[in-house]
Parts: structure tokens; C-alpha cells; sequence
């Protein structure tokens, strides 16, 4: 993507300077700087739709793995019995829990592996009396709503984030 950036932007340099032949110095320097603004544009939309297809790659390999059935049956939490409790606390079903910790302690994790996107450690939490480790994804996964994260924070104060745009 680099190189294709690179080759595009002198390509509009070499074309743009030469039709600036009889104007000032200051306007043929404004034209050329306009040429590559505008290919800056243009790449940042590049990179959302490589990223786009990203998406719809990493969206069909995960239907793929969906579609796989379950190898060994497993036990499914009873909804009459829906609890979660992990390190002593038990919620039911209204309840909501808020996972606070420093970066890095695994908040992002344990939720990926009560959904069932990332394997359960063994007695990690319980679901319906059950350990978490000994029910399928499949199972768990239409237990809850999970949005996932996209983080755009740099580790600071909210000051030093809303710096970032200027």
C-alpha cells in the first residue's frame, strides 16, 4: 500500500508541476502540495476499505467455525438456575456487572471467555452451577449480548486523549 501511495503521489507531482510552467514559483509549490493532499485523502480511504475486507475475511471465517458442530456434547446451564459466580459473588439474570481493573488484568478476557470467544480455564467462573470450562461456546454464546472492544485511547489522563485531536 506504501509503494502504490508512493508511485501515485509522484505520479500527481510529475503531472501537476509541469502544467504550473508559467505561474510563480509560490503557485507551482501550492499545486504540487494540492497533488499530494489530495492522494492523502484518497489514502485513507484505501485503508478503510483493506480493512473493510479485512472484516468480511475474518466474518467468513468465523461463520466457517460456527458452522462446525460441537464435538462433544455438553452440559447447558438450565435458565430456571442462570447464575454466574465467579470469586464468590453470584448474579442472576437483571443483575449487570461492571469489570473494573488496571490495563492488561484480563477484564477484556474472562468476558471473552464467559461468551465463549476464547477457551475457559477450569473452575475460572460457574454458569448455572456449571463450570464455565465444561459447557461448549455454542452454548454460552446465546446466553449473552457481547459488544467487542475498539479501543482509540492512548494509557493517560482524558485530557491526554482529547488532546489527540488536536
Amino acid at each position: 500500500m506504501a509503494a502504490w501511495q508512493a508511485t501515485v503521489t509522484g505520479l500527481a507531482v510529475a503531472a501537476v508541476v509541469p502544467a504550473t510552467l508559467g505561474a510563480s514559483l509560490p503557485m507551482t509549490a501550492l499545486a504540487a502540495l494540492a497533488a499530494v493532499m489530495g492522494i492523502e485523502a484518497a489514502a485513507g480511504l484505501v485503508g478503510a476499505l483493506q480493512q473493510n475486507g479485512a472484516a468480511v475475511e475474518a466474518a467468513r471465517r468465523l461463520d466457517a467455525l460456527a458452522s462446525v458442530p460441537s464435538l462433544a456434547p455438553s452440559p447447558a446451564p438450565s435458565e430456571a438456575s442462570l447464575v454466574l459466580s465467579a470469586d464468590g459473588a453470584h448474579l442472576a439474570p437483571q443483575m449487570r456487572l461492571g469489570l473494573i481493573g488496571p490495563s492488561g488484568s484480563g477484564k477484556t478476557t474472562l468476558a471473552e471467555r464467559l461468551v465463549g470467544l476464547r477457551d475457559a480455564l477450569p473452575n475460572e467462573a460457574r454458569l448455572g452451577g456449571l463450570d464455565i470450562a465444561a459447557i461448549a461456546p455454542d452454548d454460552r454464546r446465546p446466553l449473552f449480548a457481547y459488544a467487542a472492544q475498539d479501543i482509540r485511547l492512548i494509557d493517560g489522563t482524558i485530557r491526554d486523549n482529547l488532546l489527540l485531536a488536536g
